[in-house]
C-alpha cells in the first residue's frame, strides 16, 4: 500500500527555484518541477525506460542495509557526500535518546 508521507521528485539536473514560487504546475504532459508525488500512479510518470526510479535520502538511507529494509530491491545502492549541507533538527526522536545519539541536556543529536 501507497504510504500517505509527501514524496517530491527532483530531476538529476534540477536548479530550486527562489522561495518564492508558491506553485509548480503540471501543463498538459510538460512536467514542472519539484513534482510532488501525491498518489502511487504519480511515480509513472517519473519511472525510466528501463522500469527504475532514482532515490537519494539522508538519515537512515544513509545505511545499506536499513535502505533495504525500506527498498527491498534496491540495486546500484552508493553513498554520496553533499558538500556545503548541513542537517537542522526540529525534533529529536526519543529513539536519538534511547541510542545515546543525542545529547539529552541540551536535546540536539550529536551530529559529529
Amino acid at each position: 500500500s501507497f504510504s500517505r508521507r509527501r514524496y517530491y521528485f527532483f530531476p538529476r539536473k534540477f536548479t530550486m527555484p527562489s522561495a518564492s514560487a508558491a506553485d509548480y504546475p503540471v501543463d498538459g504532459d510538460e512536467l514542472k518541477f519539484p513534482l510532488e508525488l501525491a498518489d502511487e500512479s504519480d511515480f509513472d510518470r517519473i519511472v525510466s525506460s528501463d522500469g527504475l526510479i532514482t532515490v537519494c535520502g539522508f538519515g537512515s538511507l544513509l545505511s545499506e542495509r536499513s535502505a533495504r529494509s525500506t527498498f527491498p530491491d534496491l540495486i546500484n545502492f552508493r553513498v554520496a557526500k553533499l558538500s556545503g549541507f548541513r542537517r537542522v533538527f526540529a525534533h529529536v526522536a526519543p529513539i536519538f535518546f534511547e541510542r545515546g545519539i543525542a545529547k539529552p541536556e541540551t536535546k540536539v543529536p550529536y551530529i559529529y
